[in-house]
Protein backbone atom coordinates (compact mmCIF):
# COMPACT_ATOMS: atom_id res chain seq x y z
CA UNK A 1 0.00 0.00 0.00
CA UNK A 2 0.97 3.03 -0.73
CA UNK A 3 0.45 7.23 -0.51
CA UNK A 4 -0.45 9.04 -3.47
CA UNK A 5 -1.49 12.73 -2.80
CA UNK A 6 -4.99 13.52 -5.09
CA UNK A 7 -3.71 16.69 -5.84
CA UNK A 8 -0.26 17.47 -7.48
CA UNK A 9 1.09 20.85 -7.96
CA UNK A 10 0.69 19.33 -11.79
CA UNK A 11 -2.44 18.91 -11.57
CA UNK A 12 -2.98 22.18 -10.24
CA UNK A 13 -1.30 24.32 -13.22
CA UNK A 14 -2.90 25.26 -16.23
CA UNK A 15 -0.90 23.73 -19.09
CA UNK A 16 1.87 26.37 -20.20
CA UNK A 17 1.51 25.43 -23.56
CA UNK A 18 -1.31 28.08 -25.37
CA UNK A 19 -3.66 26.08 -27.68
CA UNK A 20 -2.61 26.02 -31.41
CA UNK A 21 -5.05 27.32 -33.55
CA UNK A 22 -6.82 24.59 -36.07
CA UNK A 23 -6.42 26.94 -39.22
CA UNK A 24 -2.87 26.81 -38.63
CA UNK A 25 -2.68 22.87 -38.61
CA UNK A 26 -1.98 20.51 -41.68
CA UNK A 27 -4.33 17.69 -41.88
CA UNK A 28 -8.42 16.43 -43.62
CA UNK A 29 -10.52 19.39 -44.02
CA UNK A 30 -14.15 19.95 -44.77
CA UNK A 31 -15.86 22.79 -46.64
CA UNK A 32 -19.64 23.32 -47.06
CA UNK A 33 -21.50 24.38 -49.18
CA UNK A 34 -24.84 25.79 -49.15
CA UNK A 35 -26.81 23.15 -51.47
CA UNK A 36 -25.75 20.88 -48.03
CA UNK A 37 -22.63 18.87 -49.60
CA UNK A 38 -19.56 19.10 -48.20
CA UNK A 39 -15.80 19.10 -50.02
CA UNK A 40 -13.41 17.10 -47.96
CA UNK A 41 -9.23 17.10 -48.83
CA UNK A 42 -6.06 17.22 -46.99
CA UNK A 43 -3.53 19.52 -46.83
CA UNK A 44 0.33 19.74 -46.04
CA UNK A 45 0.19 23.21 -45.49
CA UNK A 46 -1.82 25.09 -42.76
CA UNK A 47 -5.51 25.29 -43.59
CA UNK A 48 -5.53 28.98 -43.77
CA UNK A 49 -3.00 29.13 -46.98
CA UNK A 50 -5.27 25.88 -48.36
CA UNK A 51 -8.57 28.24 -47.90
CA UNK A 52 -7.00 30.96 -49.58
CA UNK A 53 -6.16 28.76 -52.23
CA UNK A 54 -9.06 27.62 -52.87
CA UNK A 55 -10.94 31.16 -52.56
CA UNK A 56 -8.58 31.80 -55.80
CA UNK A 57 -9.06 29.32 -57.60
CA UNK A 58 -12.77 29.98 -57.77
CA UNK A 59 -12.59 33.56 -58.50
CA UNK A 60 -10.23 33.08 -61.08
CA UNK A 61 -12.66 30.09 -62.41
CA UNK A 62 -10.41 27.58 -62.71
CA UNK A 63 -13.24 24.89 -62.70
CA UNK A 64 -11.28 22.47 -65.47
CA UNK A 65 -8.47 21.70 -62.55
CA UNK A 66 -10.06 22.13 -59.31
CA UNK A 67 -13.48 20.32 -58.17
CA UNK A 68 -14.71 22.46 -55.68
CA UNK A 69 -14.09 25.29 -57.92
CA UNK A 70 -15.96 22.90 -60.63
CA UNK A 71 -18.80 22.64 -58.23
CA UNK A 72 -19.04 26.57 -57.74
CA UNK A 73 -19.01 27.50 -61.34
CA UNK A 74 -21.22 24.71 -62.64
CA UNK A 75 -24.30 24.76 -59.99
CA UNK A 76 -23.81 28.26 -58.84
CA UNK A 77 -23.95 27.13 -55.32
CA UNK A 78 -22.21 29.57 -52.17
CA UNK A 79 -19.23 28.00 -51.06
CA UNK A 80 -18.62 28.38 -47.33
CA UNK A 81 -15.21 28.98 -46.54
CA UNK A 82 -15.51 30.71 -43.05
CA UNK A 83 -17.24 27.44 -42.15
CA UNK A 84 -14.38 25.09 -43.09
CA UNK A 85 -13.07 23.24 -40.21
CA UNK A 86 -10.12 20.66 -39.76
CA UNK A 87 -11.66 17.00 -39.11
CA UNK A 88 -8.17 15.10 -38.80
CA UNK A 89 -4.64 16.21 -38.43
CA UNK A 90 -2.14 15.49 -40.01
CA UNK A 91 0.44 12.87 -38.70
CA UNK A 92 2.03 10.15 -40.81
CA UNK A 93 1.19 10.35 -44.57
CA UNK A 94 -0.42 6.92 -45.40
CA UNK A 95 -2.38 7.43 -42.24
CA UNK A 96 -3.63 10.91 -43.10
CA UNK A 97 -4.72 9.52 -46.45
CA UNK A 98 -6.94 6.49 -45.12
CA UNK A 99 -8.41 8.88 -43.27
CA UNK A 100 -9.38 11.42 -45.86
CA UNK A 101 -10.51 7.91 -47.93
CA UNK A 102 -12.90 7.12 -44.45
CA UNK A 103 -14.27 10.95 -44.54
CA UNK A 104 -14.96 10.67 -48.02
CA UNK A 105 -16.61 7.51 -47.44
CA UNK A 106 -19.16 8.62 -44.28
CA UNK A 107 -19.46 12.04 -46.04
CA UNK A 108 -21.07 9.96 -48.83
CA UNK A 109 -23.09 8.03 -46.94
CA UNK A 110 -24.79 10.47 -44.93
Amino acid sequence: MAFTPSNTIQKLIDSIKDPINPNKQKGIYTIPSSCGKEYIGETCRSLNIRLKEHAADISRNRATKYTLAEHASSSSHYICMEEAKLVKRKDHYLKTKIKEAIEIEKGITT
